[in-house]
């Protein structure tokens, strides 16, 4: 890559698919192939295997869903395998975004990741897509998912009041500074603190 002009080397599917990303980012795209491109679909020398078969058996897609369902089964873990699985894919996240889980910057993304991100994989999103998927594993998601809820739920909750005490807190605190105020305002000769509007000293 020089400048505004992308080079890339080989036309094959990989390389065709390359070319096309990089025209969203470059004014010039060049591909470089030992064949002659055809304007038409046909047979290349340089693709001798293009002439074979290229198809999915049936066992073979079997297996493929069979495979997709084994990478997503710890949904039905015994459930706390399943909640240390997400802590631990959490602090994975946070570390490739630079973060550590026990640093005050990532408490929202963490919250969000194990809150709304769980929520949405778990209920909306996860399916298993074979029958031996949903032969061994809808009943082990079935019994966690009142459990995901109640936690989502719990932890929710915490958070909601642990907000509404930090701002109690600073309401307090507002309240206890103005009748500071006030006070210094009746002692300070020369001064009168309106009571109407506590914090407030008005000079005479």
């Amino acid at each position: 890559m020089q400048g505004n002009h992308a080079i890339v080397i080989g036309a094959s599917i990989a390389g065709l698919l390359a070319a096309r990303v990089l025209a969203d980012h470059f004014d010039r795209i060049t591909i470089i192939d030992r064949d002659q491109l055809p304007q038409e679909p046909e047979f290349r020398a340089g693709v001798p295997q293009a002439r074979h078969i290229h198809v999915l058996l049936v066992r073979g897609q079997r297996l493929a869903l069979v495979a997709a369902d084994l990478d997503t089964a710890n949904v039905a873990d015994v459930f706390t395998a399943f909640a240390e699985n997400g802590e631990n894919l959490c602090r994975e996240r946070e570390m490739l975004s630079g973060r550590s889980l026990d640093a005050g910057e990532s408490a929202q993304s963490a919250l969000k990741f194990l809150t709304q991100g769980q929520d949405r994989f778990f209920f909306d999103l996860h399916r298993f897509n074979s029958d031996l998927g949903h032969a061994a594993f809808d009943a082990g998601k079935d019994a966690n998912a009142p459990l995901v809820k109640a936690l989502i739920v719990g932890v929710r909750a915490r958070l909601a009041l642990a907000q509404a005490a930090h701002l109690a807190q600073s309401d307090r605190h507002i309240v206890e500074r103005g009748e500071v105020l006030d006070e210094v305002a009746s002692n300070e000769p020369g001064c009168a603190g309106d009571r109407h509007s506590p914090g407030h000293i008005a000079f005479s």
